[in-house]
């Protein structure tokens, strides 16, 4: 396991000389910004298998970002989660409560970003350390993300570089060695706690053409300790929206991927991916948004079209019945309609999940999720997701169970 002994010394520098000097003693680069995240969360898990879980847990993420220097500058962050009143939840392998339902989000203290920046170039940004990368805007992280959903980020250790030096193209690039995930450092149980990887991840976003942005990005995914997830993806996306008149207007997405085998991984993979979005935006009659969407991925019989850097909890319902794509694959048509109503903003979603190779369903699933934002710096929750299995012989395992999961929080940022 990659440790975090290469990062943990520039976080203690920083910390250490912040709290033995006063703002005005603190040398230029030092005499940057604090922020706080606080975000309390209850979620509770009924998985029909497990007894139910109740986790009752508070996110403390603390963060310095240094003044910028001649182009360079500092950013590091500690993030703590902690259970309040008690673990009934199974983390995900850490607390040892097999008997509950899964609610991944175990205690621990880790140092969640710590990276060094560069921007002494026009329209370039270079980080090298342990960082959040996001391709898209959470939650859309369909190859790249953070997790945000959970209460321990998901974080990289690595090389990454953004450029918008051309106008309308947007380059990200990079190499990435070690994924920090969600289960935790202290996680004992095998390939939980860090990713050991040789990792190419690049993408590029064109939007000058006006009513599309057409996107391109490559993943080479060479996993140590993971074999079976080796891969190397190449996709192309186009999405955009049009005015249909002065009060609607068509929005759309269309997205092709290729999915190979790399390194040591003993499948004999190529597995496609497809997505299709359409829907139509009325910001006239409370910013609603209705969309029609369907995604595929591939299954051969023995493995799917893999995503295992995504932010997975966007995908294919709220209850995370598919964050490893089964292996006679997915298709999820889905419905979705989102509004803001004053200061609540609404979302329902209906997925229908089937497999992609046999012809056979899954089951359905229908969420609904209300947010808030009292003040600029407080942000409220809650969420429902329900999942209904389809009573079916081919249908089995996990896909084959009911489940239902809930979530009420509250967030402040400082």
């Amino acid at each position: 396991m990659v440790t975090t002994v290469r990062l943990v010394g520039l976080i203690g520098a920083v910390l250490a000389l912040s709290a033995q000097a006063q703002p005005a003693d603190l040398p230029e680069w030092a005499q940057g910004d604090w922020g706080l995240n606080l975000r309390y969360r209850f979620e509770g898990v009924d998985d029909n298998i497990n007894r139910n879980a109740k986790a009752s847990t508070l996110r403390a993420a603390f963060r310095y970002d240094s003044a910028e220097v001649m182009g360079w500058s500092l950013t590091a962050e500690v993030e703590h989660v902690s259970a309040i009143g008690g673990e009934k939840f199974n983390d995900g392998g850490s607390n040892g409560k097999t008997q509950y339902a899964v609610v991944a989000d175990p205690e621990g203290t880790e140092v969640d970003q710590a990276y060094v920046q560069f921007t002494g170039l026009p329209g370039t940004q270079i980080r090298y350390g342990r960082q959040m990368i996001v391709h898209r805007p959470y939650p859309a992280n369909r190859y790249l993300g953070s997790v945000a959903w959970r209460q321990n980020r998901q974080s990289f250790d690595g090389f990454h570089v953004e450029n918008n030096s051309i106008e309308g193209l947007t380059i990200n690039a990079g190499y990435i060695y070690n994924v920090n995930r969600i289960f935790g450092e202290d996680n004992k149980l095998p390939n939980r706690s860090d990713h050991d990887l040789d990792a190419w991840v690049a993408r590029a976003v064109y939007s000058g053409f006006g009513g599309a942005a057409i996107e391109g990005y490559f993943y080479d995914l060479d996993f140590t300790n993971a074999v079976n997830l080796s891969t190397r993806t190449v996709g192309l996306r186009a999405a955009g929206q049009w005015a249909l008149n002065d009060s609607a207007n068509l929005i759309y997405a269309v997205e092709g991927a290729k999915q190979k085998d790399v390194g040591d991984n003993p499948n004999d993979l190529s597995l496609s991916y497809w997505l299709l979005d359409l829907g139509v935006g009325l910001p006239n009659w409370q910013n609603l948004t209705v969309k029609f969407s369907h995604e595929r991925l591939e299954g051969d019989g023995t493995v799917g079209f893999s995503t295992p850097l995504a932010t997975l909890h966007g995908y294919q319902g709220w209850t995370d019945k598919f964050l490893a794509t089964p292996a006679t694959g997915v298709l999820d048509t889905y419905l979705t309609a989102k509004a803001q109503l004053g200061p609540v903003a609404l979302l329902v979603a209906y997925h229908t999940l089937g497999s992609e190779k046999g012809s056979f369903d899954y089951g359905q699933e229908w969420g609904f999720m209300a947010t808030a934002k009292p003040t600029e710096r407080v942000a409220v929750g809650f969420k429902f997701a329900d999942y209904n299995a389809d009573r079916n012989a081919s249908n089995t395992g996990a896909t084959a169970v009911d489940a239902t999961k809930f979530w009420a929080w509250v967030q402040f940022a400082l």
